[in-house]
């Protein structure tokens, strides 16, 4: 039903009215004819525009000069055709104030008798709003591409958000979905009651927690030492809306930590047992000294028989004081210039000689091998003694390999070795395939008088006293092993050379480099990922990087043609190095790779030989060995 025609004063009050009504609104409001002419437009359609309506009433946007006329008449069109409304575009325009962006409805305006006769629009400023869109979106990409694990939960514990960082920390997939995933999946069993009486009771009491626990890798069940913050975010009455949290990882800090403390701890334990080695000297010596006068006081034969008993424990007592100020004190004495070579093949000999057959002794050791400063024979009891340790953890036979080679630590490893220092060294390794050791074992070691050997057969102080020796030549040593893949003990001693700081800087010069060749390193410690970056970067290599063999294989698939090698670790959760391997080349049979492995025995290593890896980086490595392995690979024909 089309209303009554109003009076003509009525019309006219209620045309005022409207105007007024019109211009109180906070949205642009404007009328076109079918010609596309404005008809009416409000106040604030004037105040961000910045033109006032008698330029615009009576003429159409083209002829008025706005950016956009033609695409704004062809949406006029579309309403007058079809008589179907436009709703809610964005679109930004040029105003009086700049580039604001619009969200404008367009409806048909029809006459009394439903004509259409024009077009109404209705256009709101969200320019504030699209700042902060593009605000928020920055803030969530920067948590997405955050490595901290950043995730939140509602009050019962069940996860609502997490970010890449922490989905990889805990093993989850990139597209899985965390509706169904509780706190408690990836919380050890140990930390769980803490984490659910202290953690979240001091959050709700104090809004905020912090301090380092656990948490459970999904798919591995490794363990993972991080740092972890918790809060509660509440809503405008102070009710609590929800848990969030960021956490870190710091299992590379904790190592690092753990190599101090143990320094610290052998440290301290040497000088104590100095201080008791010096007395027991002051007791075994009035013992030693005696007996010759007991065995001239009673030359009987029992009396003699009981006297030598007594000497050789003596005798015995006192070699093993020596060991004692061996650990303590390191190494006494005067040093010399040693060639190192010449003490390996003389181990080689020695074992040779008096090993059972079934073990096979190898020694790869070249002949330009540098010299160290430091006492032959002591160096030599830290050879002796690893070797016969290796001999004990390979009853049923193996191989017994010594190696020695010239190393350059750089700064990039001395970072993640506390004892480590920048320079040259001699680089010696130890390797049995015997019955290898568990992460509790390897802790204890080198702890003074630790033995897993039956009683009368091991004092427990020929690596501790090894160690002690190494390091009083200023050196270090590393141990690798897993339980049923033999040990590797690796030496690094301070080697002399005569190589300046400048010439130290000519070789670092003229290590090989890249040519801006595109290389995949794989490596689930976030440490070596960054340093190996770091390093291959710095020598004119473009770098990326996957933390485990699904995510190298998803980046393989997109970028694999511009990818002139991949360097993977052996050992990682989720995919290991044989696998990752495996599916790569699948994907292209002529894949240049090199692994990289802390025991070169295991059976990772041998699997991946069968894939035809022929290339291998021990683990720890120099930037050298690193560049001239890849200068290698990627001069060879694929």
């Amino acid at each position: 039903m089309i209303p009554a025609p109003l009076p003509p004063d009525a019309a006219a009050l209620h045309a005022r009215e409207l105007e007024v009504i019109l211009d109180a609104v906070p949205a642009m409001i404007f009328y076109k004819d079918r010609e596309g002419r404005f008809v009416r437009v409000n106040r604030e359609f004037t105040r961000l525009v910045g033109v006032p309506p008698e330029a615009r009433l009576g003429r159409t946007d083209a002829e008025a000069g706005i950016p956009g006329a033609e695409r704004f008449r062809a949406d006029d069109l579309r309403v007058m055709t079809t008589g179907e409304p436009i709703r809610q575009t964005e679109e930004q325009i040029q105003t009086a104030h700049g580039p604001r962006w619009l969200l404008t409805d367009k409806v048909p305006h029809r006459d009394e008798t439903g004509r259409i006769i024009g077009v109404i629009g209705f256009a709101v400023d969200i320019t504030e709003r699209k700042r902060a869109d593009a605000e928020r979106d920055d803030l969530m990409l920067l948590i997405e591409r955050s490595p901290d694990f950043i995730g939140t939960a509602d009050m019962e514990g069940r996860v609502t958000f997490l970010n890449q960082g922490g989905r990889q920390m805990i093993g989850l997939g990139a597209d899985e979905d965390v509706s169904g995933l509780h706190f408690t999946d990836y919380v050890p069993e140990e930390w769980r009651a803490f984490f659910r009486d202290t953690v979240n009771a001091t959050v709700l009491k104090k809004g905020v927690w912090e301090g380092e626990m656990q948490l459970r890798h999904l798919r591995t069940g490794a363990l993972i030492d991080v740092s972890r913050t918790s809060f509660c975010i509440r809503d405008a009455a102070g009710e609590p809306k929800f848990f969030a949290t960021v956490t870190r990882d710091i299992t590379e800090r904790k190592k690092l930590e753990q190599q101090f403390l143990r320094a610290q701890r052998m440290e301290s334990i040497g000088t104590l047992a100095g201080g008791i080695a010096h007395d027991l000297n002051n007791v075994l010596s009035p013992i030693l000294l005696s007996l010759e006068l007991l065995k001239m006081k009673l030359p009987d034969p029992d009396s003699q028989e009981l006297i030598e008993i007594i000497a050789t424990s003596a005798r015995a007592g006192a070699d093993m004081v020596r060991q004692v100020l061996s650990f303590a004190r390191g190494v006494e004495g005067g040093r010399l210039e040693v060639q190192v070579r010449h003490i390996v093949q003389d181990i080689e000999r020695l074992a040779n000689e008096t090993f059972l057959k079934h073990i096979a002794v190898r020694t790869i050791v070249p002949h330009d091998l540098w010299t160290v400063m430091g006492d032959a024979t002591q160096l030599h009891q830290v050879l002796l003694n690893l070797c016969v340790n290796a001999r004990d953890a390979m009853p049923d036979g193996g191989t017994l390999t010594l190696s020695a080679e010239n190393i350059v630590l750089d700064a990039q490893y001395a970072g993640l070795n506390v004892e480590a220092k920048p320079g040259p060294y001699v680089f010696l390794q130890v390797e049995d395939s015997g019955t290898g050791m568990s992460p509790e074992l390897m802790e204890k070691i080198f702890d003074p008088f630790f033995t897993t050997k039956e009683v009368g057969k091991g004092t427990g102080l020929g690596l501790s006293t090894s160690l002690a020796i190494v390091r009083s030549h200023g050196g270090f040593i590393r141990v690798y092993s897993e339980p049923g893949k033999g040990a590797t003990f690796k030496v690094y001693l301070p080697a002399q050379t005569e190589s300046s700081p400048a010439a130290a800087a000519e070789q670092a010069a003229e290590m090989p480099r890249g040519h801006g060749e595109l290389i995949l390193v794989v490596d689930d410690e976030s440490a070596v990922r960054e340093v190996t970056q770091l390093t291959l970067e710095a020598f004119g290599y473009r770098v990326l990087t996957a933390a485990d063999g699904v995510e190298a294989v998803a980046i393989y698939a997109r970028r694999g043609e511009e990818i002139a090698l991949v360097l993977t670790d052996m050992m990682m959760p989720v995919m290991d190095g044989p696998s990752t391997i495996l599916v790569l080349r699948k994907m292209n049979p002529a894949v240049r790779i090199i692994g990289a492995s802390g025991l070169t025995a295991n059976g990772h290593v041998v699997q991946a030989d069968s894939l035809g890896v022929r290339h291998f980086l021990p683990k720890p490595f120099t930037a050298e060995t690193l560049l001239k392995a890849l200068k290698k690979v990627l001069s060879a024909e694929a």
